[in-house]
């Protein structure tokens, strides 16, 4: 005997209707600038990030610009003064102390940088984090916020450094597989 009736599945309600429905709240002028979050199921081809990423990148402008402003004029002024000596070099007329400071003196603001990077990170962290949230973030708040994530972000820098350069020496392939595995450890921590 055959049985024609339409089961429920069991993992589902069934359906509640009701004549009074909850009402929606509006967004207000602040979250209609804020990217919406995307989330894994979302994400498409590279080119259907593009939008979302520029959205993001004009929430917090100041902010981007504030942590990694004074990190690229850095590089920038280092880049000139490394330019300049080799242009010494080539030239002969100069004096050989000239270009020797100038290799020095980039040679020093270059490990600036890095330590200066090392500082910073948290905060351009946070700021990346809280961007793709959608949700705006002044550069004292990531500052504030980022320093108390800096011991634990240089050491979270430290290990995952040497796991990669340990993955690389043995064999190219662990290495990849370490930079793929650890490459947003600094944005899980913070």
């Amino acid at each position: 005997m055959e049985d024609n009736t339409v089961q429920q599945p069991v993992n589902q309600p069934n359906p509640i209707t009701t004549d009074s429905q909850p009402p929606v709240a509006q967004p207000g002028p602040a979250a209609q600038e804020a990217p919406e979050p995307i989330t894994p199921s979302e994400i498409g081809s590279a080119f259907s990030l593009f939008n979302p990423s520029i959205a993001a990148l004009k929430l917090n402008l100041k902010a981007y610009l504030g942590v990694y402003g004074v990190i690229v004029l850095m590089g920038i002024i280092v880049g000139i003064m490394s330019a300049a000596g080799g242009f010494l070099e080539t030239n002969g007329q100069v004096v050989a102390g000239a270009q020797t400071a100038l290799n020095a003196t980039a040679l020093i603001l270059g490990l600036f940088i890095v330590v200066l990077s090392l500082i910073l990170g948290p905060a351009i962290t946070y700021v990346q984090v809280q961007s793709a949230k959608g949700i705006r973030v002044s550069l004292g708040d990531a500052l504030r916020t980022g320093a108390k994530f800096i011991l634990r972000y240089i050491g979270l820098t430290i290990l995952v450094s040497l796991m990669i350069m340990g993955g690389l020496l043995l064999f190219v392939i662990p290495g990849i597989i370490m930079i793929r595995r650890y490459f947003l450890s600094a944005n899980v921590m913070i």
